[in-house]
């Protein structure tokens, strides 16, 4: 327990940090992983096939400079190898190192923001162990190794990690190397490969005197107030980047310039284009931007006759029927087309004395009654409403009974006699069941009946197809007489 306590004294001791950048110049990491062994008895650096233990730890780094980070660390790890029987040790160990740590990602070889960090270390370490062997011993070496971080947020990434230990103490294992030089044995070697969390932010925040969340030693305008945007330099924000800051600019996406407030004036007509109603043509102040070619006082684009001098009654036409049909425009329900006086200036195609733009059937002459249609021969209604009992399905189905041809082939020589004739398909059902399944029954039944008719001849342009269910039945749904009056297919016939 002391020797943990101390452990993390040591670390704190030495104020250092993973560092990530400038402006996060502190990072603490804790790791965890395993601890190998290299000696007398063998090499497990890099394999499993003898015994390697556990290691945890906590490291502390600081920002050097780009290239950089200076770092310490402070391990517990157990320690373990076993070659055979009698040649095999198990102990306990205490590592310290402080080390540099050179960055690949130092904007020269990858961005110093990158997400992914690699880098190389070499340092000094001090070693404590004891063992069942050895009741305890420590040695100075070196620290050299290689890892690599994560970032998983703005703060925080995973590290991975490994570190040898090369030192002079070679009594861990209680085996001694053959080789010597002046009594200096090669040493009991580890090595530690761990994976951890490291944490980087900044002990002393840095001074933002104006308050606009850039520091000042990074404020180039360190006196904006308060309320202006800034961009990253500190200065007020021109996004643009015409030279206008964006706090005065009346256009601040767009380059301008200084006379026209931050906007452009594309047309160079001195006005600039937020005002200008024509950006693109060159006109003037009293026009609001846009040119009068005729000089009658009427903007080209309200113009409808911009070369030729008109009056503002005609839309700056000089004519007042643009149409020439002898109704002036302000008298004519149709200036663009030419018409009759009798219909106020609208014309109709059918000379049946109803104006087309108030005509459903502006082709075929027709009643004013009717809305300008012919009237439909009550004979052929009459055909149709016959047939109406004579249209069935398969009972809870949409498919026809052959028992139906006849009357829908009757249905058929009608249309087909008529060719200015629609037809208005409408299915209808009773009350019995819900209410949305008969809907649906009801309108695959209309376009059933739809089907078979464009099937034998009939255009589809001239079928409307539509299911109302049980909204409009032909009498309460009282009684199953009734109820089987209710669920029918109509045929109307209409222009």
């Amino acid at each position: 327990m002391k020797k943990f306590l101390a452990l993390i004294v040591f670390v704190i001791a030495f104020q250092q940090l993973w560092a990530q950048s400038k402006e996060q110049r502190w990072a603490l990491g804790f790791q965890i992983g395993k601890s190998a062994y290299n000696g007398d008895l063998g090499n497990n650096f890099f394999k499993f096939d003898n015994t390697q233990k556990s290691t945890q730890g906590i490291s502390l780094a600081t920002y050097i400079s780009k290239s950089f980070d200076g770092v310490a660390h402070a391990n517990y790890s157990t320690w373990a190898y076993t070659k055979d029987a009698n040649n095999k040790f198990d102990g306990n160990f205490y590592s310290y190192g402080l080390q540099a740590n050179y960055k690949f990602y130092n904007g020269k070889l990858l961005n110093e923001n990158a997400i992914i960090k690699p880098y190389l270390l070499a340092g000094l370490g001090y070693m404590f162990a004891h063992s069942e062997h050895i009741k305890h011993t420590s040695a100075f070496g070196y620290e050299l190794g290689y890892g690599i971080k994560f970032k998983l947020i703005n703060h925080l990434h995973i590290q991975l990690q490994s570190v040898f230990g090369i030192n002079r103490n070679d009594e861990i294992d209680e085996q001694f190397s053959k080789r010597s030089i002046s009594n200096n044995t090669r040493g009991d070697w580890y090595a530690l490969h761990t994976i951890g969390l490291v944490y980087s932010f900044n002990i002393h925040p840095k001074k933002d005197s104006d308050g606009d969340g850039i520091i000042d030693t990074k404020d180039k305008c360190p006196g904006t107030p308060i309320a202006i945007k800034v961009n990253a330099t500190g200065c007020p924000s021109d996004v643009d980047g015409d030279g206008i800051p964006d706090f005065f600019d009346r256009c601040p996406t767009i380059v301008g310039t200084s006379d026209m407030k931050g906007c452009p004036d594309t047309d160079g007509d001195g006005i600039a284009d937020n005002i200008d109603k024509c950006p693109t043509q060159k006109g003037t102040t009293d026009m609001y931007g846009c040119p009068d070619t005729d000089g009658d006082g009427i903007a080209d684009n309200f113009d409808k006759c911009p070369t030729a001098k008109g009056t503002l009654e005609m839309s700056g036409c000089p004519l007042p029927d643009a149409d020439g049909d002898g109704v002036l425009d302000e008298n004519d329900k149709c200036p663009k087309e030419k018409g009759l006086a009798v219909l106020h200036g609208c014309p109709d195609a059918d000379g049946d004395g109803i104006a087309d733009n108030l005509d459903k059937c502006p082709k075929l002459k027709g009643l004013a009654s009717n809305n300008g249609c012919p009237e439909i021969k009550v004979e052929d209604q009459k055909k149709l409403d016959v047939l109406i009992k004579n249209i069935n399905f398969q009972s809870g189905s949409d498919i026809l009974l052959a028992s139906s041809y006849s009357s829908l082939n009757k249905a058929i020589e009608v249309l087909k006699a008529n060719a200015d004739y629609q037809l208005a398909i409408g299915g209808h059902t009773d009350n019995s069941g819900n209410a949305m399944k008969n809907l649906e029954l009801s309108d695959k039944r209309a376009n059933a009946v739809k089907a078979y008719l464009v099937k034998n001849g009939v255009e589809a342009n001239r079928l409307n197809a539509v299911g109302y269910g049980d909204t409009v039945p032909l009498a309460p749904n009282t009684s199953a007489a009734n109820k089987a009056k209710n669920r029918r297919v109509e045929l109307k016939l209409k222009y």
